[in-house]
């Protein structure tokens, strides 16, 4: 729609997107397809929010592994399933291929405009140098 301002729409995404990555507890492979995240976000009570913000995590949550070359790959999520209550967040995030227990694997997500598909993938390897604190 022309002359529309989105920018107040996509910064409370990235702001709700930053809060729950930075929120994370814990990540763990649940099947060879699943994985479970857990976050201490707390979904906004308003009933807006509370719809939306499911939607742009989903949209914006992404799954990486580490190749076996030291490159890093974005796995497909086919489906995102939130579940939330007063001590946080709980997705489980069903992927499109199997991973192999001990794959090094993290949560990421991608915060600048549009879908970020071609953007996460051209990610320089060097993100990955160091192990996290």
């Amino acid at each position: 729609m022309l002359g529309v301002d989105y920018s107040l729409r996509h910064r409370a995404a990235v702001h709700a997107v930053r809060s729950f990555i930075e929120a994370i507890d814990i990540y763990q492979l649940q099947t060879t397809r699943v994985v479970q995240v857990l976050s201490d976000y707390l979904m906004p009570s308003d009933s807006g929010l509370e719809h939306k913000v499911p939607e742009w995590l989903a949209e914006r949550l992404r799954f990486g592994i580490v190749t076996a070359e030291g490159g890093i790959r974005y796995v497909a999520i086919d489906v995102a399933d939130f579940s939330w209550d007063s001590d946080g967040t709980e997705v489980l995030l069903h992927l499109r291929d199997k991973i192999s227990p001990g794959t090094r694997a993290f949560v990421a997500a991608y915060l600048g405009h549009g879908d970020g598909v071609a953007e996460m993938q051209d990610l320089p390897a060097a993100l990955l140098l160091g192990e996290p604190s």
